[in-house]
């Protein structure tokens, strides 16, 4: 029973003793804690390179005989999905690098039977994002920021007829050049790394917040655009002619110049640690002053050629957006989303998504 009194006594004292100074730390703490949150992720990093590599990929076989409303024959699909990205901080300098490849190819079975069945691709895309931050010592959230973008595509694109055809080539607002061709041929549309998409962007940065659960990155900056075409063509319409054959019409990509305004914003977090996590992002980019023309796909004047796009018309949108399920420490079940609006290239939305395993690992 002493020993009782004397340990209430003493934890007595210890709470008389802590009084003043929990009541201090109550009223620096808001502060303290803000400022913790906001410098979380610059302050926790070590300094040096992390270099994470993402491999996914995709498979699907499917075999049909006699069955109704299907061609005899093999259908296969497969994707590949690469994703690098290099970290380099040196104190209040960051520096992060992504490469995004992402490859799809298909092969279906023929109803001409003279024409052998031959892999084509469904997506083929190349993007590499390099951002320089400088973060402030106060607020270290925040500060300025360069951006570089490259968009493009690997492989050349091809289309290849099923049956007789006839292509219809528009180059800029002139007149369309006809050419035909038989079942078996190919049309050539655009090559290696064509079009090829730079977008460079300085501006103020902004995180701010910055937590595990959730963290939010704010860019504003001016940004110009180039497009590099070297002679590519899109394809903007399919139709039929009077004996059932298509007909293919081709808009030439112009080179193209803007310069104006990016605006972007950026979220992850998770909801189940280490479990679920996502991830999402738009920026949009609206040009002030632009060179080279950009005809619309969808409208045409009354002689039946493309319209002049104008500079509202140009503003390009991009929304990126993902949800991954881990499976084990390396292996994830992943969602990802792409939509994207860039007319220079093609007036219309591109969407893409699809679901594929994930293999991730750390190489340094």
């Amino acid at each position: 029973m002493p020993q009782m009194k004397l340990t209430g006594a003493a934890c007595a004292l210890v709470l008389l003793y802590a009084a003043p100074a929990a009541a201090q730390t109550e009223e620096v703490a808001p502060e303290a804690l803000r400022k913790a949150a906001m410098t979380e992720t610059a302050t926790t990093i070590p300094d040096g390179w992390r270099v994470t590599a993402q491999v996914g990929g995709s498979i699907n076989i499917t075999d049909a005989r006699n069955v109704v409303g299907a061609i005899d024959g093999t259908a296969i699909q497969i994707g590949a999905n690469i994703n690098i990205e290099g970290k380099y901080k040196s104190g209040q300098h960051t520096w992060d690098n992504v490469l995004t490849i992402r490859e799809a190819l298909a092969r279906t079975p023929n109803a001409n039977e003279d024409i052998d069945p031959a892999f084509v691709k469904s997506l083929d895309q190349l993007d590499l994002l390099s951002t320089y931050i400088y973060r402030f010592s106060d607020p270290s959230w925040l500060g300025p920021f360069a951006q570089l973008k490259l968009n493009t595509q690997i492989f050349d694109t091809v289309i290849r007829a099923q049956q007789d055809f006839t292509v219809r080539r528009q180059s800029g607002g002139g007149a369309a050049v006809e050419a035909t061709g038989e079942a078996g041929d190919t049309i050539d549309t655009t090559g290696a790394f064509e079009p090829l998409l730079l977008r460079e962007v300085v501006g103020l940065f902004g995180q701010p917040f910055a937590e595990p659960v959730f963290t939010l990155d704010l860019k504003v900056g001016v940004a110009a655009q180039q497009i590099i075409a070297r002679g590519g063509f899109n394809l903007i319409g399919t139709e039929t002619d009077g004996d059932g054959n298509p007909i293919f019409t081709l808009q030439e990509i112009e080179d193209t110049f803007d310069l104006g305004a990016e605006l972007s914003a950026g979220a992850k977090g998770y909801l189940i640690k280490d479990v679920v996590t996502w991830n999402a992002s738009v920026t949009w980019f609206l040009p002030a002053v632009t060179s080279g023309d950009v005809f619309s796909a969808d409208n045409f004047d009354a002689d039946g050629n493309p319209e002049k796009l104008d500079t509202l018309d140009r503003q390009n949108l991009e929304i990126l957006g993902g949800i991954g399920i881990k499976l084990t420490k390396y292996i994830s079940f992943d969602y990802n989303l792409l939509v994207r609006r860039f007319p220079q290239v093609r007036d219309a939305f591109q969407v893409q998504n699809g679901f594929q395993l994930t293999l991730t690992m750390d190489l340094i």
